[in-house]
């Protein structure tokens, strides 16, 4: 479970990085300075989380498996419904956002389009869609694990 907390919590941590700081403050920048960002962070992101997304499923999966005898239990539920919010973060990602950055890759800085501005705002809603996601998955990942740890305390404790 730990292992999960502290994968859930950097997805979380970066996003709340791009929320607090690099988001608004992209809205606030010229368009070429906006291309050339996103640009060069979409090359890095575009091989480095489709690998983090990946593994905190499996890991989210592993803990599954391994909570499995209390798959009607609360926390079980809250684990499940935890994955979903980080599912579904990914399939906004995929689905809405990976489309943008492909078209914002493909511009030409020297001959910028009108409809840049569009692309940015729907930028900025994705990342507040995914970010709501991210933070309420992590929220019920940690009121589940100390559900789960309750639980097993006072297992211990009757035995």
């Amino acid at each position: 479970m730990g292992i999960l907390i502290f994968f859930a919590g950097l997805t979380a941590g970066q996003m709340y990085h791009e929320m607090v700081g690099a988001q608004e403050a992209l809205q606030k920048v010229d368009n070429k300075t906006y291309i050339n960002y996103w640009k060069s962070i979409d090359n890095i992101l575009a091989v480095r989380m489709p690998v983090a997304a990946n593994l905190l499923i499996l890991i989210f999966i592993a803990n599954l498996i391994v909570f499995r005898s209390g798959f009607k239990s609360f926390p079980y539920i809250l684990l499940v419904i935890s994955l979903l919010c980080f599912i579904a973060e990914t399939i906004v990602t995929v689905k809405l956002q990976l489309p943008i950055n492909k078209q914002l890759q493909a511009i030409d800085i020297d001959s910028l389009p009108a409809g840049l501005e569009h692309l940015k705002s729907l930028t900025l809603n994705h990342f507040i869609i995914r970010s709501i996601l991210r933070f309420t998955g992590f929220a019920i990942l940690i009121f589940a694990s100390f559900q789960l740890l309750m639980q097993m305390m006072k297992a211990l404790a009757a035995a």
